[in-house]
């Protein structure tokens, strides 16, 4: 095995264990040779030699591009084990200590020498300036037994004030002096977090990640190619505008959950947009007919928005004509004024369909009104292009409400697995119903406009939202999240099964989008009694 692979597996191993599995010793560091006449008089030290570490806090490594940390180890191991007996009782019992020891030492890793106690830290560098790019960051508990174990991975190892990094020399050369000084100086978090130098990776890898772009796109059908060609250069745009990404994993009985983190270099667009952005109210998501799957908040998209219209484009032109999308970028022009509040949307899994409603906050009905109509008049009289679709504006009226519809087909390979979610035909549906524009997509869109006219114009007071849903929501409140997705897992399985959905549980998964000053903050959060019924 490559040392490499076995200094990725050593901090793994690390990370994952504690002191209730092998008490660590006292520290105990060798005793420094006696000076003699021979030691005093030495050549000056080769230019390859291990690095001599300063007293003196040192700066970052230029080709550091991932820095990992796990501030409490054995309380990390604890967190994840109380959340897996919650998901399955006594599944836990195979995340001990004793387990990770063993598992360690199957690979042939003795621990002994690492003070499981204290932080663990690894340091990922430029992979194409290093043959063994990694260095893991440990606190000595037994260094003879630590060196010992290193020599047998053919590493080698710096030690400093009770810490040591080990990798081989030119890594060492390069960051074990910022390692053993300013990186242990500061107290990481305690479960595991992850930073990625994202100005830096992109320095040296956008080339590569382009190529790898391109060859996905290569995959893509003929048709669909330039909309995925716009997302893909959106993607490496947005990755070249950040400063660093940051993971955190957070892990208690109730719950686990994943923040990711994007921070932008100051002054960059993706800065500017996540400062405009405020936490959403999620009061119109609350209104929504229940159903698994929930989403919605606020997003101001006013400085994107155009952005967004262009990048939609080719796949417009593709589904509906050059026609078309330049209707829809004239008419959409003027949407984030007219949809500057929240918004809400549910998904229906119905057996080989979905079902989609959704609710805009809007400023003039009847400026939204005449929007939408002009755009699907233009779809009436487009021609060509791999839709075809049937334009009805005024399909049905309820309560005083008009209803118009589309129904599209097409023959387009590329496009059946979409349109199969759907029936094979896609069939949509708007209205604008009092305060609020509405939109329904998939089987009996009337009946879900009238559902959501009723939301739009209640006769009564309105139901509280169910209890799932509202404790997700009062969570993502506390987050300061603006806009969220929330989820009913089991729920969505079974309905798409063709099964009974079992009882709904306590609270939802959650994706959330959040900003907190120029970052932006996604959240994934998987309670355990959504993951338990999953499981056999």
């Amino acid at each position: 095995m490559l040392p490499r692979h076995r200094l990725v597996s050593l901090f793994i191993a690390v990370a994952a264990c504690g002191p209730a599995a092998a008490p660590a010793p006292a520290i105990r560091h060798a005793p420094p040779p006696t000076a003699t006449s021979a030691t005093l008089d030495v050549a000056p030290a080769p230019l390859d030699a291990l690095p001599t570490i300063p007293a003196t806090p040192q700066p970052a490594p230029d080709d550091l591009l991932v820095t990992a940390s796990v501030g409490a180890p054995l309380a990390a191991l604890a967190a994840l084990v109380d959340y897996a007996d919650a998901v399955k009782p006594g599944i836990g019992a195979m995340l001990t200590p004793a387990a990770a020891i063993q598992l360690a030492a199957s690979q042939g890793l003795d621990l002994r020498g690492v003070d499981l106690t204290r932080p663990v830290r690894g340091l990922l560098l430029d992979p194409q300036a290093h043959p063994v790019p990694v260095i893991a960051v440990v606190a000595v508990a037994d260094e003879a037994a630590l060196r010992a174990q290193v020599a047998t991975l053919g590493l080698e190892l710096v030690v400093h004030d009770g810490w040591a990094a080990i990798g081989d020399r030119a890594g060492l050369r390069a960051a074990a002096p910022y390692a053993l000084t300013t990186a242990v100086a500061t107290a990481p978090p305690a479960l595991p977090h992850v930073t990625i130098a994202m100005a830096a990776v992109m320095a040296r890898y956008r080339a590569q990640l382009q190529a790898v772009f391109d060859a996905a796109l290569g995959q893509q059908p003929a048709a669909l190619r330039g909309s995925a060609a716009a997302s893909i250069q959106w993607y490496l745009d947005l990755f070249a505008q950040l400063d660093r990404i940051e993971l955190a994993l957070s892990a208690d009985r109730a719950r686990a959950g994943l923040a990711v983190r994007l921070v932008p270099r100051a002054g960059t667009p993706a800065a500017a947009f996540a400062r405009l952005q405020r936490p959403g109210e999620f009061k119109l998501l609350e209104q929504m007919p229940a159903a698994p799957v929930a989403m919605g908040g606020r997003l101001d998209t006013t400085a994107v928005f155009a952005s967004l219209i262009e990048m939609g484009r080719p796949n417009l032109a593709a589904m509906y004509g050059a026609a078309v999308a330049d209707a829809a970028g004239a008419a959409f022009a003027g949407w984030p004024a007219l949809a500057a509040g929240e918004n809400a949307a549910t998904l229906r899994p119905v057996p080989g369909k979905v079902a989609l409603a959704a609710l805009w906050d809007i400023t003039d009905g009847a400026a939204a009104q005449a929007l939408w109509l002009g755009y699907l008049t233009a779809i009436a009289k487009a021609q060509g292009g791999l839709m075809h679709t049937a334009v009805d504006t005024n399909a049905a009226r309820y309560r005083g409400v008009r209803f118009a519809r589309t129904r599209s087909t097409s023959s387009s390979a590329a496009l059946q697995p979409g349109m199969a979610m759907y029936g094979g035909q896609l069939e949509v549906g708007y209205a604008v119903p009092g305060p609020l524009f509405a939109m329904a997509m998939g089987p009996d869109v009337v009946g879900q406009l009238r559902q959501l006219t009723d939301v739009a114009l209640p006769r009564k007071r309105r139901p509280a939202p169910a209890p799932a849903l509202a404790a997700t929501l009062a969570l993502a409140r506390a987050q300061r999240d603006s806009y969220v997705i929330a989820v009913d897992v089991p729920a969505v399985r079974a309905t798409f099964a063709g099964a009974t959905p079992p009882p709904s549980p306590a609270e939802l998964a959650l994706l959330a989008l959040g900003f907190d000053g120029d970052a932006v903050v996604l959240r994934a959060v998987l309670p355990a009694a959504q993951l338990a019924p999953l499981l056999p």
